[in-house]
């Protein structure tokens, strides 16, 4: 990094705060090129349980991935990700899925190819995934660019995105959806223990937005969204100690509206261990169209209906904790473990949606990087 007006030493703490063991920082500030290739590995478990009708639902995910990154020349870097998800299990029948019994396999990769310049950086990433009922593709370019201090960069980037949806109970064949996004952010030095950043994505779809496999469940065509993402990273000096909050709003076109509120605290320990605890809150309002089983009866020819819980009315926590250890300078492992809960009774004010069955759920990580 080039040598900037402020101090440098809280700044540095903050970014290895920022870090992945081993890897990139979260907060594009400045970027440079990686002197080392970077390989990456996790493996992800998700474990749910949610009662529905006196029966106590359960299904799972296991989703192993690995990530590479080659620097080329000294201005080029070569990154790429493979992804596979396994998921099984139960889900309630009105809420989540329309079969009792689900199992499915999804494949996603994504490459990118990253510029460096002086003090800017142009991208442009390829991304795939399929299932068996679902393929999707999405291209993307973005940048950045910094200040001559380098304690302001700038980014923006747009994606577009086509599905293909072909259910194998055949309601409808080969259908369509595309959307196009753009975003634009800032990250700011603002002391030299505080960064700040701040983004806003537009997103502008069209198509097939219903879920087959639910019962009568029929959605609008175009749906527009807002997304407002804010982070703030503070090191206290006195404790060896950093904080990451952040704070994300999101509003679209079908009536839904959420906040999220996170907040992470980084404590590094002896022998290249570091602890991060960490707390998420989570509520949002239904969409226009959402409806609590029992089905209503009366339905209009044309109306718009979804008993879909991702568009009821929800709130929930997430505890978790994260434990790293610094291996090598260039190798560390990670293992990270969360605890998420939704119900009615963590919906702020009124409104909640009351057909909801309480959901737990545990979310488990494991993860190994290296540099060479």
């Amino acid at each position: 990094m080039k040598k900037m007006k402020q101090s440098k030493t809280g700044l540095s703490l903050i970014l290895a705060a920022c870090a992945l063991p081993g890897l990139m920082p979260n907060f594009a500030l400045a970027e440079t090129i990686p002197e080392k290739a970077i390989i990456s590995t996790k493996l992800m478990g998700y474990n749910q349980e949610q009662a529905d009708a006196s029966i106590i639902n359960k299904s799972e995910v296991t989703s192993p991935s690995i990530y590479l990154s080659i620097p080329v020349a000294g201005q080029w870097l070569l990154e790429g990700s493979v992804t596979h998800d396994n998921v099984s299990g139960a889900s309630p029948r009105y809420h989540t899925s329309g079969a009792s019994q689900m199992s499915d396999e999804r494949i996603a990769t994504d490459v990118r190819v990253k510029r460096y310049f002086a003090r800017s950086t142009l991208s442009a990433g390829l991304a795939y995934s399929t299932e068996h009922d679902f393929k999707s593709t999405a291209l993307s370019f973005g940048g950045t660019t910094s200040s001559e201090d380098n304690n302001t960069t700038w980014s923006a980037g747009v994606a577009y995105t086509s599905d293909q949806i072909d259910p194998v109970n055949l309601v409808v064949v080969n259908e369509k959806r595309s959307s196009l996004e753009l975003q634009a952010g800032v990250t700011q030095v603002l002391t030299p223990v505080d960064i700040a950043q701040i983004s806003l994505t537009l997103s502008d779809g069209s198509g097939y937005y219903s879920d087959p496999y639910k019962p009568y469940d029929s959605r609008p065509r175009e749906r527009t969204s807002q997304v407002l993402l804010m982070k703030w990273n503070h090191h206290f000096k006195a404790m060896n100690l950093s904080s990451k909050a952040s704070y994300r709003f999101y509003t679209d076109t079908f009536g839904v509206s959420s906040n999220t509120l996170g907040l992470e605290l980084v404590k590094p320990l002896s022998n290249g261990w570091t602890v991060t605890p960490s707390v998420r809150y989570f509520t949002q309002t239904k969409a226009d169209f959402y409806f609590d089983p029992p089905f209503p009866t009366g339905q209009r020819a044309g109306q718009f209906y979804s008993a879909d819980q991702r568009l009821a009315s929800v709130a929930g926590m997430t505890l978790g904790v994260k434990v790293s250890k610094q291996l090598t300078p260039d190798s560390a492992i990670d293992f990270k473990l969360e605890s998420y809960r939704q119900n009615k009774n963590l919906f702020l004010g009124s409104g909640a949606s009351e057909g909801l069955s309480d959901l737990k759920a545990t979310i488990f990580q494991i993860g190994y990087s290296m540099r060479f």
